[in-house]
């Protein structure tokens, strides 16, 4: 159920409010500066020009404080420093510059390729160039070089090879991430759930979702998500329950959520209940032209037949669909009641004009009428069918045989 993502696009777990957080590294002071290799010396006049760019960028001057790394980097060209481009690349990722910053940030971590800040702010600035390769192999080494480990990092990985429409390889590190930690975030779940859902693994997400749902019974979100998992893999009594348990925690479900609920009684084989909820999303404004069709049809599938004739004659202003006297004309023919079988198949020919023979529609109608005991119109439903109709035309023409036989013998 889950529409699939183009290049670059949010994944549906970003659409719902789980925006990544997306970490900006932005040095105030040395004492805030980024571990960059601390093996490397810093030299005091690097050291004095950080600080007062830091200054610069804490007020909000950023173009002067690149100013003055650039004029201290056109003096000292052979000043191969980490934190030198590290800032440089702080101070364009502010002006929004992503791509010098990426520049910037890729001189960085070939100087310090074991510091995790680098390799979070490269990360960054190659997602806001849609680098979406680039930013998850960040990513993943700012999480491999990070000495807590944080799962937040990984989870970034996974979320950018999503983005970059590489399922197999953000699989590998949501799932890892999965068994690396014991309470995952919402938000990780949905990715993991998006990466299986694109990779085939939907069965080891759901078994993963379960044990989060044992945890937390009363989250909605997980709730939602388990319904869209169980979906995926067809298993539409789970999907139910799951939909009726999250539309319970919920003050006002929406009339698409019934919509839905009825759509999975009906695979069910529960007519009743779906016409129910059918009944209850257009209650709630649901806008699908065909809901009232759909509840029709259950309610003859529940064998509710004056309550699905009456659901049709309560709507006779709306504008009625066609497809509703039909089956309302098939609901009076299982009755044996022909005339109003044929009144209604009468009125869904006169909603159809313009578009079309329906020969079959001739052909019951030619039927219907003769067994309501007037001969003279089934012969003249049942001419109306078209020569090159030729498996009704041969019906039709027995059914006119046996009309003139009876009619010859009156």
């Amino acid at each position: 159920m889950m529409l699939k993502a183009e290049k670059g696009s949010d994944p549906f777990y970003t659409q719902r409010g789980l925006t990544p957080f997306l970490l900006f590294f932005l040095i105030l002071g040395l004492q805030g500066l980024a571990n960059a290799s601390q093996e490397i010396p810093l030299p005091r006049s690097l050291q004095q020009v950080l600080a007062d760019a830091g200054q610069d960028m804490g007020e909000g001057r950023p173009a002067e404080a690149l100013a003055k790394l650039e004029v201290f980097y056109e003096k000292n060209p052979d000043m191969e420093h980490p934190l030198l481009f590290f800032w440089l690349g702080n101070v364009r990722l502010q002006m929004e510059d992503g791509a010098a910053a990426l520049i910037a940030y890729r001189k960085a971590v070939k100087l310090a390729p074991e510091d995790s800040a680098v390799w979070q702010n490269l990360a960054i600035a190659a997602h806001n160039t849609k680098a979406y390769a680039e930013a998850a192999h960040a990513m993943e080494r700012a999480w491999e070089t990070c000495k807590e480990k944080k799962g937040s990092l990984l989870y970034h990985s996974g979320l950018f090879y999503l983005m970059d429409q590489n399922p197999a390889a953000a699989w590998q590190r949501l799932h890892r991430l999965m068994q690396l930690d014991a309470h995952p975030r919402q938000e990780w779940i949905r990715a993991h759930a998006q990466a299986a859902m694109e990779t085939g693994n939907e069965k080891k997400s759901i078994a993963l979702l379960e044990k989060v749902l044992d945890r937390q019974p009363e989250d909605r979100g997980m709730w939602e998500l388990a319904t869209h998992l169980y979906l995926r893999v067809k298993d539409y009594k789970k999907a139910s329950a799951a939909l009726e348990i999250r539309m319970a925690l919920e003050a006002d479900p929406k009339a698409s959520d019934f919509r839905l609920l009825g759509d999975l009684y009906a695979n069910l084989n529960l007519p009743a209940r779906a016409a129910k909820a059918y009944a209850k999303a257009r209650e709630k404004g649901d806008g699908c032209p065909r809901l009232l069709v759909r509840e029709v049809q259950m309610l003859q599938a529940a064998l509710q037949n004056e309550k699905a004739l009456q659901r049709i004659q309560e709507t006779d202003r709306e504008g009625r669909d066609p497809a509703l006297f039909e089956l309302a004309m098939a609901i009076h023919m299982g009755e044996s009641r022909y005339r109003e079988a044929m009144e209604a198949g009468e009125r869904y020919l006169n909603g159809h004009k313009g578009q079309g023979q329906n020969n079959r529609m001739l052909l019951t109608l030619g039927y219907c009428a003769y067994k309501a005991g007037e001969p003279e119109k089934a012969r003249k439903f049942l001419e109306r069918i078209p020569q090159r109709d030729k498996k009704a035309r041969e019906e039709a023409g027995r059914l006119l045989a046996h009309l003139q036989r009876e009619m010859q013998g009156l």
